[in-house]
Order: C-alpha cells, then sequence, then structure tokens
C-alpha cells in the first residue's frame, strides 16, 4: 500500500478505521500477555467504490483480525441466508402483495462481546512493540 497511487487516501481511511473501532469501545491497548497467550495476527483490507459512471468516489480500509488462526472451544458458526430460503420469501412476499425492508448491519461483529480473553498484534501503521490488543 505505501507505494500505491493513492497512498495517502488509503492512510486517511486507515485512520478513520483504526480510531473508530478504538472509539467503540472493539478493543484496548495493553502491554503484551505472558508467551503462553496467543496473539493472532492482523490484515488490512482496502477497497475502491465506484459510482454508476464507473468513477472513483469513495476508499475503504477494513480492519480484520485472523480468527482462522484462533483455536477455541466456542461455536464460531455464523448462519447466513441460504439463496433458495431468499428466493421463497421474494416469492411470498410478490404473490400477497407485501412490503420487504432490507437492513444492513454495520459493523455486525464489532459490537458482538465475546466471551474469552483474545488478543492481537497492532495494525500495520499503528504498531508498538511492547503493546498489542486486547479484543473486546
Amino acid at each position: 500500500m505505501l507505494k500505491h497511487l493513492f497512498v495517502t487516501r488509503f492512510r486517511q481511511v486507515t485512520q478513520r478505521e483504526y480510531t473508530g473501532l478504538k472509539e467503540k469501545g472493539t478493543f484496548i491497548i495493553i502491554d503484551l500477555p505472558s508467551p503462553d497467550q496467543t496473539i493472532l495476527p492482523v490484515l488490512w483490507v482496502f477497497k475502491y467504490k465506484f459510482n454508476t459512471d464507473r468513477y472513483l468516489t469513495k476508499f475503504k480500509a477494513c480492519l480484520c483480525v485472523r480468527g482462522d488462526l484462533q483455536t477455541t472451544d466456542q461455536d464460531t458458526y455464523a448462519a447466513t441466508l441460504a439463496t433458495r430460503t431468499f428466493r421463497a420469501l421474494m416469492a411470498i412476499a410478490a404473490a400477497f402483495g407485501l412490503r420487504m425492508r432490507q437492513y444492513d448491519a454495520v459493523n455486525a461483529f464489532a459490537n458482538s462481546p465475546i466471551n474469552e480473553v483474545t488478543y492481537c498484534w497492532n495494525p500495520e501503521g499503528f504498531s508498538n512493540p511492547s503493546c498489542c490488543l486486547q479484543l473486546l
């Protein structure tokens, strides 16, 4: 990202994302835990948004914790709506002339509490070698 044409824009959105997550109480910055604790790595995911005329209008950055590397006894299944079920609901709504509403759960995972202590490294650009993040 540091050699990208839009590096300054991506730096702005990473700062906004990190600050937003911190203000929401998603994590706290702590000293490194004991060496037997697992500290998960994080990565930045960058995206562009275009308008209908294909002009670049927005830059997005998302901070992701590598939860796939976490060992846990808890069930981490996230249910999603199957295509077949969605089509059936749309057919019922159309047949009976029902009105539908769509909701977007913004930062849904950032707003759900976790029941076990989880640590992750500071993201690139915000790193401090003597600290890590404790997820809340």
